[in-house]
C-alpha cells in the first residue's frame, strides 16, 4: 500500500479502523507506523470525521412540512403537452410512452430472433462456394 491508495481509502472510509475491510486494515496501520505522509493524511480525515460526527441535522419543522405540501399538491393535476402543444394528462401520456416502448421492444425480440433479413440464409463458405460453381460460372472455367 503506497500514501496514495491510503489516502483514496481514507476518504472511502474514514478514519475509523473499525470501518476498514480487515484485508485492508493491516496493510493501512504498517503504512501509518513507517510513514509521515500517511499519518498526515490520517491525521486530517480524523479531524474530518471529528467535525462529521458532531454535526446534526435539524428535524423539519412544521412550517417546512406545510410549504413541501403546498408547492407539490397541485403537480399531479396539471395537465402535460404534447409536441404539437396539446395539454393531455399525465397518466395518457405516460401509458402511450410504456405502449410504444413494449412495441419496441418486442419489434427488436421477433427480429433478434428470426433469420437476419439483410444476410442469406447460408453464409457458410463451403455452400456458397458450391453455389457459385453450379450458377455462375461453367464448369469448364473453374478448374
Amino acid at each position: 500500500m503506497n500514501p496514495d491508495n491510503f489516502s483514496q481509502l481514507l476518504e472511502t472510509h474514514g478514519s475509523n479502523w473499525q470501518r476498514w475491510p480487515d484485508q485492508l486494515r493491516s496493510e493501512a496501520q504498517a503504512l501509518l507506523a513507517e510513514s509521515p505522509e500517511a499519518r498526515t493524511l490520517f491525521e486530517e480525515a480524523r479531524r474530518l470525521d471529528t467535525v462529521l460526527d458532531q454535526f446534526r441535522l435539524a428535524p423539519a419543522g412544521d412550517q417546512l412540512k406545510a410549504s413541501i405540501l403546498e408547492r407539490t399538491a397541485g403537480l399531479q393535476q396539471q395537465p402535460l403537452r404534447t409536441l404539437t402543444g396539446e395539454t393531455q394528462p399525465w397518466h395518457l401520456l405516460s401509458l402511450a410512452r410504456v405502449a410504444l416502448f413494449a412495441g419496441l421492444f418486442l419489434l427488436g425480440i421477433m427480429l433478434g430472433s428470426s433469420e437476419s433479413l439483410f444476410a442469406p440464409a447460408h453464409t457458410d463458405v463451403a455452400h456458397l462456394d458450391t453455389l457459385l460453381r453450379e450458377t455462375l460460372f461453367a464448369e469448364e472455367w473453374i478448374p
